[in-house]
């Protein structure tokens, strides 16, 4: 499975990519919004921070999101302001940077299985998981 980590501060980056190709994903850093634009999908999941020096992290998810350059998005930072955490609630699903790398690995392993599960029951082609529920209830339902 594929992974793109957009992350800006390098050590939390490292940390991220770390984790996740112990769990055998394979990781692509981008350490901008710039950079991130550059690499190509399909990504099963997408790893944001809500803001970039050079631009919002929800715009960023979005546009790569419409560009199905990923599937999937996990929003990794703290979420202070509601309305942000709401905006990346829409997208995707939110993990507050505290709770830790090992529960964004979690949430990310979650995202996919669900996504898979729910092709497979339907008889469909995977879709993105943001359309359907998750059992740990951390992604809300996508409003319309």
């Amino acid at each position: 499975m594929r992974v793109l980590v957009a992350e800006p501060s390098a050590p939390v980056a490292e940390a991220i990519r770390r984790v996740l190709e112990q769990r055998g994903y394979e990781v692509t850093v981008a350490g901008s919004c710039e950079a991130a634009c550059g690499h190509v999908g399909p990504f099963d999941c997408g790893v944001f921070p809500l803001t970039f020096p050079d631009g919002p992290g929800i715009s960023l998810a979005g546009w790569l999101i419409a560009e199905e350059r990923v599937i999937d998005v996990i929003f990794f930072d703290t979420m202070r302001d509601a309305d942000q955490r709401h905006r990346a609630g829409n997208l995707g699903v939110v993990v507050e940077r505290d709770e830790g790398v090992e529960v964004l690995s979690q949430a990310i392993q979650e995202v996919v299985h669900a996504r898979h599960e729910h092709a497979a029951a339907v008889g469909a082609p995977s879709f993105p998981a943001r359309q359907v529920e998750l059992k740990s209830g951390r992604r809300p339902k996508r409003q319309s």
